[in-house]
């Protein structure tokens, strides 16, 4: 199944601090990017963003394949990484790279950017939605909503996504993005970070607040 992506914490990769690699990008590229982009518009902003951009990794002397940074909309790949999703064949409308260096390391890093869907592709009628209030014994109602339209008119309060459930023509996809909901990676994307041994990929399980279920169906 679609798995929601995040940084891995594991000290077998980021060592014993527990963080993951983080990578301070310079202010030029913020205003492209530090943004939830409408997902007509996201063609305009990267086309316009610049390459080859300085960057600088925080409290490491070493990089690894995926690495976080100090945007919420971006992560940082090695030629590693890119080039195992060129070889699978992802979709490039599933995602770009800009190309990018940090500090003194001569490999070519990559800026990841995922355009963001927008929730008219949900099937609302299957999709759960939470709202957290803390006057309740277990804290969480669970909603439901007949449409999209439904969805809109609702109170903020009852929007986080909890499952979100997509139509089967999305199988084909190996990434996708919704806010507020995160990014997912396919269970054949899955596969191939695991065979090709790309650090840095980690999901969130059940357990973790951040937690959202993507199915098809």
């Amino acid at each position: 199944m679609f798995r929601k992506v995040t940084f891995s914490t594991d000290e077998r990769t980021v060592g014993k601090d527990g963080f993951p690699f983080e990578v301070r990008l310079p202010s030029i590229v913020w205003k492209y990017i530090n943004r939830n982009y409408p997902y007509k518009s996201y063609r305009t902003y990267v086309d316009n963003m610049p390459r080859d951009f300085q960057a600088h990794l925080l409290r490491r002397k070493r990089t690894i394949d995926y690495m976080d940074s100090d945007s919420v909309c971006a992560g940082v790949l090695s030629e590693k990484f890119k080039n195992l999703l060129e070889e699978i064949k992802v979709s490039h409308e599933e995602y770009d790279l800009i190309p990018m260096r940090i500090d003194d390391f001569e490999e070519v890093f990559y800026l990841m950017l995922v355009p963001i869907h927008n929730y008219d592709i949900i099937n609302f009628k299957d999709s759960v939605f939470t709202n957290y209030d803390p006057d309740e014994d277990d804290g969480i109602f669970y909603y439901k909503f007949d449409s999209y339209q439904a969805f809109l008119e609702s109170s903020k309060d009852c929007r986080n996504p909890y499952e979100l459930v997509l139509d089967k023509k999305y199988e084909k996809y190996d990434i996708l993005k919704f806010n507020y909901a995160g990014m997912f990676f396919s269970p054949r994307l899955q596969e191939a970070i695991v065979e090709n041994g790309i650090l840095g990929v980690d999901y969130y399980g059940r357990r973790s607040d951040f937690y959202v279920k993507l199915t098809i169906k």
